[in-house]
């Protein structure tokens, strides 16, 4: 294992390296293999995300003064009909007027998504000086190409706490209003 471990450009996790040594002939399976990578500590610790900077939401509902000063955003993982699919619809909401800022359609949703969506929306529509918006704990939001775009708009951002979803005003307007066919017809488009 070290051996295939020391070559340059090689970071495999205990389960290449179980497929790896499978293929040299030997009958091991993975947990075996992952308990002997520990032992010889040759397991990379896993990723941390940071999460000291995270600011959590104080209020269940949101308190706004005026259009545009509390947004609301969440992904759905939606059903597309006719394609026997699913996708990503990521929408950003106002919460005073609910109005749909902007929505995204995608099989695949990345930061990178996030942020071009969100520089999209500053430059279309003209912003109050305070700014909120509030989303989930999504892997989306957390990143700190997020935080940076945010800090770089000067909006504030605000996670709900796990296990509160009846908090997020997109799920009762995205499919109260809309089918998801409706959708599916203006992406394709």
């Amino acid at each position: 294992m070290r051996g295939l471990l020391a070559q340059e450009f090689v970071d495999y996790g205990y389960v290449k390296v179980a497929v790896w040594l499978q293929r040299q002939g030997l009958i091991i399976n993975r947990k075996k293999v992952c308990r002997l990578m520990r032992a010889e500590k040759l397991v990379l610790p896993k990723p941390s995300r940071d999460r000291s900077a995270k600011t959590w939401m104080k209020d269940l509902l949101p308190i706004t003064q005026r259009d545009f000063d509390y947004m609301e955003l969440d992904i759905k993982y939606i059903q597309i009909d006719g394609s026997g699919r699913k996708a990503f619809l990521l929408t950003v909401i106002d919460v005073m007027s609910r109005f749909n800022m902007g929505q995204l359609l995608q099989y695949s949703m990345k930061k990178e998504d996030v942020k071009v969506l969100f520089e999209d929306i500053f430059r279309r529509y003209s912003f109050p000086e305070k700014i909120t918006v509030r989303s989930d704990n999504g892997s989306q939001f957390e990143p700190s190409i997020v935080r940076q775009l945010f800090k770089d708009l000067k909006v504030q951002h605000e996670f709900t706490q796990p296990g509160t979803p009846a908090c997020c005003c997109i799920r009762r307007f995205v499919f109260g209003r809309r089918s998801i066919w409706t959708w599916y017809s203006a992406a394709s488009s």
